[in-house]
C-alpha cells in the first residue's frame, strides 16, 4: 500500500532532469539531516525482492516514497493514489517526467517485455502443436481473450497488433509486434 503523498514534500524536494542510474530526479531543497545538504541528490536505489526490480526510494518525514510517484506529484500537482506510475521505456531508474504516466495495475502489466520463454518471437502468439497452428491470445480486463488460430505466424502477429489497437489504443505502440522482424515459413509467406 502506498502512503498518500503529503503536500509538505514540496518543502523538502524539487524535480531535476534525471541522469539515469546516477540520480533519482529529485534534489533536497533543505537538509533532512546532518549527512545531506540542500542541493544534493535525494533518494537511494532499492532492490526489490528477488532482485528483479529496482526503484529509486526517497525518505521524507519518516515515510518512504517511490521517487517516481513523488516526481509525478510535484510535476502534475496530483497524488497518483491507487494508480501505478509507469515508466514508458520500462526502465525504473529513468524518472524523467516525460517518461512517467499514470496507469491502472492491469494496464501497467501490458507494458512488459516479451516473455523470456517465448518461442514464436511475437507477443501474444504461441504454437499449438495439436492443431499445428499459431494461437493468438491476450489479456483484457483480467480475462484471457482468444483471438483465433492461424497457419501463418505473420498473420497471427498482425491479428495481435490489431487487437492491441482496439483494446489498448493508448499503449499499442509499446505492445505491438514489429512485423518487419516476424519470420514465417508457411506456404503463403514462402511464395512471396
Amino acid at each position: 500500500m502506498y502512503h498518500p503523498i503529503s503536500p509538505s514534500v514540496r518543502d523538502w524536494v524539487a524535480v531535476v532532469p534525471v541522469d539515469i542510474g546516477v540520480n533519482s530526479g529529485l534534489v533536497w531543497i533543505k537538509s533532512p539531516h546532518g549527512k545531506v545538504n540542500a542541493g544534493d541528490s535525494a533518494g537511494s536505489i532499492l532492490k526489490r525482492k528477488g532482485g528483479a526490480r529496482l526503484d529509486w526510494i526517497v525518505k521524507i518525514e519518516r515515510k518512504s516514497y517511490i521517487a517516481a510517484r513523488v516526481i509525478y506529484f510535484l510535476s502534475h500537482g496530483e497524488d497518483p493514489a491507487s494508480f501505478t506510475v509507469d515508466h514508458i521505456d520500462r526502465n525504473p531508474l529513468n524518472n524523467n517526467v516525460s517518461n512517467l504516466r499514470l496507469l491502472t495495475m492491469s494496464r501497467q502489466n501490458c507494458n512488459t517485455k516479451k516473455r523470456s520463454d517465448n518461442t514464436s518471437g511475437c507477443r501474444g502468439v504461441s504454437w499449438h502443436s495439436i492443431g499445428n497452428k499459431w494461437i493468438v491470445q491476450m489479456w483484457y480486463d483480467k480475462k484471457k481473450v482468444y483471438l483465433g488460430c492461424y497457419s501463418c505466424k505473420l498473420e497471427a502477429a498482425t491479428v495481435y497488433n490489431s487487437a492491441c489497437s482496439s483494446f489498448y489504443p493508448d499503449l499499442c505502440a509499446t505492445m505491438q509486434n514489429d512485423l518487419t522482424k516476424v519470420l514465417c515459413d508457411c506456404s503463403m509467406c514462402s511464395r512471396n
